[in-house]
């Protein structure tokens, strides 16, 4: 958003300066430097670097490109807006800010604990249903992804089931209770996992992993159902909200989304099917209904893309966060 609709020059931290100065301390406290190495280095691997800025592809999105700056580089200019994004480097960019001169506010994308407000930002954009405290300044913002790369086309056909759920097979209640046993028990449903297995042996649904957002896109649209059971740890969810988008029904929990902005996109029956709802046979009463009748299928995607764009404007979302920081009207 700040680099694409206000023209902005956006910088992620690079180097371990960043770490060892304790600006930049995610997940420190349970991997030590192993965190800060991927992020602070790794991802700039063969990046090319002039006066303390090191520029490199970035590959998920093709076509962008990943500004880094090193701390000795960051002290010597004068930043308009810090934002941290995770709560574990608050007090660190907080402290940058006041240093530097900079306004400093938040990035909420997931959940955010009362510890992490502590420090007062200035301001606070969230894509998530966060209990701001009071006297904040906030907006609440859907996270914009290219709706060409997740543009909605009509189905040719009945494609497989697909989860793109990240490390869904670690979580075995849901997968070895309730996807798996679905699967193996209806397998001319054709039944697919993309993303990491994590810690969970490989099994015959593993189609690995998605590198950039125009082949995630395609795959959802190739999908004749999006299986998106998840009920823990979501804050905005890309996924889902990727998967209305291209319009395909989408199958999972409606009730655990019903306090988040992805809920109003849940219609039970017109956009997608809540799972939590259903028995086992109901559910698989409901794909095989959805795959042997074509114009009830061709509805339900229309609905669940019409859905989206009816709940989902963000070219709204930009004029919040353009009034909210006083920065002009977004292009």
């Amino acid at each position: 958003m700040f680099g694409d609709r206000f023209g902005a020059e956006v910088y992620a931290p690079w180097g371990m300066d960043w770490f060892d100065s304790w600006y930049w301390i995610f997940e420190k406290e349970h991997h030590g430097d192993a965190v800060a190495h991927q992020y602070l280095e790794g991802i700039f691997h063969d990046g090319v670097e002039h006066d303390g800025i090191i520029e490199v592809p970035d590959r998920k999105h093709p076509g962008r490109t990943i500004k880094g700056i090193s701390l000795e580089r960051a002290r010597a200019e004068q930043f308009d807006l810090v934002m941290s994004s995770v709560p574990a480097n608050a007090n660190g960019y907080a402290k940058f800010a006041e240093q530097n001169g900079a306004r400093w506010g938040i990035h909420v994308g997931n959940q955010w604990g009362d510890e992490a407000w502590e420090k007062r930002p200035t301001f606070a954009i969230l894509s998530t249903t966060s209990v701001v405290p009071s006297g904040v300044p906030y907006v609440v913002v859907h996270q914009e992804f290219s709706l060409e790369d997740f543009r909605y086309e009509p189905p040719v056909g009945f494609g497989p089931i697909r989860s793109m759920v990240n490390c869904f097979p670690e979580m075995t209640s849901e997968y070895a209770g309730n996807f798996a046993p679905l699967a193996v028990s209806a397998p001319e449903l054709r039944w697919q996992v993309f993303g990491e297995y994590g810690t969970a042996a490989d099994d015959q649904f593993k189609m690995g992993n998605l590198h950039t957002d125009p082949d995630e896109g395609d795959a959802m649209r190739g999908a004749g159902i999006m299986w998106h059971s998840k009920k823990w740890s979501d804050g905005f969810g890309h996924v889902v909200h990727r998967a209305f988008a291209v319009g395909r029904p989408v199958f999972g929990y409606a009730n655990y989304y019903a306090d988040k902005l992805a809920g109003p996109l849940w219609v039970d029956g017109v956009t997608s099917i809540d799972i939590s709802t259903r028995s086992h046979d109901e559910t698989l009463h409901e794909l095989r209904r959805l795959r042997d009748d074509p114009d009830a299928y061709l509805r339900m995607c229309e609905a669940s893309a019409a859905r989206f764009r009816e709940i989902v404007n963000f070219d709204e979302d930009a004029d919040k966060v353009a009034r909210l920081l006083g920065i002009g009207v977004p292009v």
